[in-house]
C-alpha cells in the first residue's frame, strides 16, 4: 500500500512538472511570435501601402529606421540642408525604390525655412515637384502618401506654411500621380489653404476629385 502511494504521489508530481513545462513553451512560443510580427512590421513598413494604408501608421523611429536603411538621411544638395523629419523612403510608382527628400536653407532650421522637395535615387535628384512655394519662409509641416482618387496609384499631400516665426499663413498642395511623373493645380490648392490637417485636405481632396484629378 505504502509503495502504491508513493507511486502515485510521483505520477502526480511529473503531470505537474509536464503540465507547467508545456504551459512555459507555449507562453515562450507565442512572445517569440509577437517579437517576429514587431520586427516585420520594423522592416518592411511600406507594405501598408499595399493595403491602402497611409505611411503616416508608422511612429517616427520606424520611419527614422527606413529612411536610414534606404540611404534617405545622407542625401546632399548644393547650398541645402536635408529636412530629415520631412524625408521620407517612397517604394511605389514611379520612383520605386526611391527617397521623397526635403531641403531646406541651411541657415535657417528653427523652424527650417526656404524648403524645397524632391526625388531622389541612388544619392541623386530624379524628379522635382512643380509648382513649388517660393516663399523664402516656407516650411514643410507634414506630407502624407495615399491614393486620393482610387486608381490605385498613390498620390501626395504636403502641408505647408508661411512665415512660420511671425503668424504662419497655410500653403498646402497636392501632387497627382500620373503613373509616370506628379502633377498639381495651383488653382485646386488655393482651396486647401483653410486647412491644418492632413485628414482635412484627405477629405476635401476626395470629395472634390473632379478639381484635382481632370
Amino acid at each position: 500500500m505504502k509503495n502504491l502511494k508513493f507511486i502515485l504521489i510521483i505520477a502526480l508530481f511529473l503531470t505537474i512538472s509536464c503540465s507547467f513545462n508545456l504551459g512555459e513553451k507555449a507562453e515562450q512560443n507565442a512572445n517569440e511570435a509577437n517579437r517576429a510580427a514587431d520586427n516585420m512590421m520594423v522592416e518592411n513598413p511600406l507594405k501598408a501601402e499595399d493595403e491602402g494604408l497611409n505611411k503616416t501608421v508608422f511612429s517616427d523611429d520606424v520611419k527614422k529606421k527606413n529612411a536610414a536603411q534606404t540611404g534617405c538621411t545622407n542625401l546632399k544638395r548644393n547650398g541645402m540642408k536635408l529636412d530629415k523629419k520631412q524625408t521620407f523612403p517612397v517604394d511605389f510608382a514611379p520612383f520605386n525604390g526611391s527617397c521623397f527628400a526635403t531641403f531646406h536653407e541651411p541657415d535657417f532650421d528653427d523652424p527650417p525655412l526656404g524648403e524645397k522637395f524632391y526625388i531622389y535615387k541612388n544619392g541623386k535628384e530624379i524628379f522635382e515637384f512643380p509648382e513649388q512655394n517660393q516663399a523664402a519662409t516656407y516650411t514643410v509641416k507634414a506630407v502624407a502618401f495615399e491614393d486620393l482618387n482610387g486608381d490605385n496609384l498613390i498620390d501626395i499631400i504636403v502641408v505647408g506654411s508661411v512665415g512660420e516665426k511671425s503668424g504662419s499663413v497655410y500653403s498646402n498642395q497636392v501632387f497627382t500621380n500620373t503613373s509616370q511623373d506628379f502633377y498639381t493645380d495651383r488653382d485646386a490648392n488655393m482651396k486647401l489653404d483653410d486647412f491644418t490637417k492632413i485628414s482635412e485636405i484627405k477629405n476635401f481632396v476626395k470629395k472634390n476629385k473632379d478639381i484635382f484629378f481632370p
